[in-house]
């Protein structure tokens, strides 16, 4: 059974918006620092905030991360986004709830919108193969192997 693509990232920005949205571990700021040519402690200090005991990418005053080049719509840092940013579409959230990937659905351009939920829970399980992490709030959580079911 070939099953067919449910999303395609459209540059849009949108998961690119709303403050305190993007949260990245302290361990995977190296890659974005280096990136921007930027020292670590430079990157959290000057691209960062503390929230819930997390550090978020901070936004501009529209509510955009300061990573989004909002005229190319590219990410200054796309190589080595955050996890949180990799992981998108496939959240917990949308994964477990019919609604709540509908509503994900009619705010990003990217899903496709013929694309019911369940082909959508099956192409995550055939193509994406990995779980989400289970709590982007949970700052001690080590990122797990993939164990394959």
């Amino acid at each position: 059974m070939t099953i067919r693509t449910v999303f395609e990232c459209r540059c849009c920005g949108e998961c690119c918006h709303g403050k305190g949205g993007i949260y990245i571990h302290p361990r995977d700021a190296a890659g974005p620092a280096r990136l921007l040519g930027l020292t670590v402690e430079a990157f959290i200090d000057e691209y960062t905030e503390p929230q819930y005991g997390l550090l978020s990418l901070k936004t501009d005053p529209e509510g955009y991360c300061l990573m989004l080049e909002r005229r190319r719509g590219t990410c200054r840092i796309h190589e080595d986004k955050p996890r949180m940013c990799r992981d998108w579409p496939f959240f917990h959230g949308p994964l477990n709830d019919r609604d709540v990937y509908e509503e994900a659905k009619a705010a990003c351009p990217g899903l496709v919108p013929e694309a019911t939920w369940e082909e959508f829970v099956e192409y995550h399980r055939v193509h994406v193969g990995r779980r989400p992490p289970s709590d982007y709030f949970d700052i001690h959580q080590q990122e797990e192997p993939d164990s394959g079911d």
